[in-house]
């Protein structure tokens, strides 16, 4: 794609998750933060990735893992840094200092939730109710998180890269979008 300005790549990615009523949906979340934190360790080490980000949405029937980042042009995606980024962040075995600092994270973010929009996710989700599941994320251990990792592993994973080619703004003879030219 022709870009004016900064010239950079950028990659998509995207996994089958967990829905929002499934067992594993709590270890999802606990390894989801984890995969944050780990990403943003990798970002900080390297130059040039730009913004790496990673989420989970989990709906009705299935959820999805998404993972994004932006890098200097010079950066091909698949290459150097960039090469399988999402398998590279998966691969070492979770830590025990991980797991308590993402697990920690999860039950702290579900205690400041709003206590109507927990009902409403009980009522939306099928889910049993408010007490059973803050009882749930507190009852996750680090094999369950382990086993979400090693189940992601083996999903199956949509990849999209965008590779921007700066243009000169002097040079660009016109606009498509523009009726006059």
């Amino acid at each position: 794609i022709q870009a004016i300005g900064e010239s950079v790549n950028e990659a998509h990615y995207a996994a089958n998750g967990y829905s929002r009523n499934a067992l594993e949906y709590y270890p999802s979340m606990v390894l989801e933060k984890l995969l944050q934190q780990r990403l943003k360790d990798l970002t900080a080490s390297d130059g040039d990735l730009l913004d790496v980000s990673l989420r989970q949405d989990s709906h009705l029937l299935r959820g999805l893992f998404m993972m994004h980042y932006r890098a200097q042009s010079s950066v091909v995606p698949q290459t150097g840094a960039a090469k399988n980024l999402l398998a590279r962040v998966l691969q070492p075995s979770i830590t025990e200092e991980e797991f308590k600092r993402s697990k920690l994270a999860v039950i702290s973010r579900l205690h400041d939730r709003n206590y109507v929009d927990c009902r409403l996710d009980v009522a939306t989700y099928r889910l049993k109710s408010v007490k059973s599941e803050l009882k749930s994320a507190a009852s996750v251990k680090l094999s369950d998180v382990q086993n979400a990792a090693n189940s992601l592993k083996l999903q199956p994973v949509a990849q999209a890269f965008v590779i921007f080619q700066k243009v000169d703004a002097m040079k660009q003879k016109s606009d498509p979008d523009d009726p006059q030219d």
